[in-house]
């Protein structure tokens, strides 16, 4: 089976729009490390979820690309720095976003209650 199309042409067309709504969220960007990258991921996905004509993959990939916007334009002192964090940033930002819309859908307070019924410790 195959995924859902991602049309790159619409996702490319919103993420100013949505970099720049980030951007007022989270104001200028003084450092970048995990927990920002988390920050942003977890603002960007709120943000993009209200886009109704675009699908999974094409939000997911929204987010991807608004948060490449911000780190590109945030300069870090050291570029050796800068590169880690842009390469770190590839690797982590799908598995960031895949785990926000994972527990976003899965919500705790309803796993919480299905384990009280079942008398489990979560």
């Amino acid at each position: 089976m195959a995924g859902k199309v991602v049309r790159t042409e619409r996702v490319s067309s919103l993420k100013d729009e949505y970099k720049e709504k980030l951007m007022v969220e989270i104001g200028e960007p003084k450092d970048v490390n995990p927990e920002t990258l988390m920050d942003w991921a977890k603002t960007s996905v709120s943000l993009v979820n209200d886009v109704t004509d675009l699908n999974g993959p094409e939000k997911k990939e929204l987010v991807i690309q608004i948060i490449h916007e911000v780190l590109d334009q945030t300069t870090l002192i050291n570029p050796a720095v800068d590169a880690a964090v842009d390469a770190a940033a590839k690797l982590m930002l799908p598995a960031i976003i895949d785990g926000l819309v994972y527990m976003a859908k899965n919500d705790p307070l309803k796993l919480k209650k299905k384990c009280a019924k079942l008398r489990c410790c979560c």
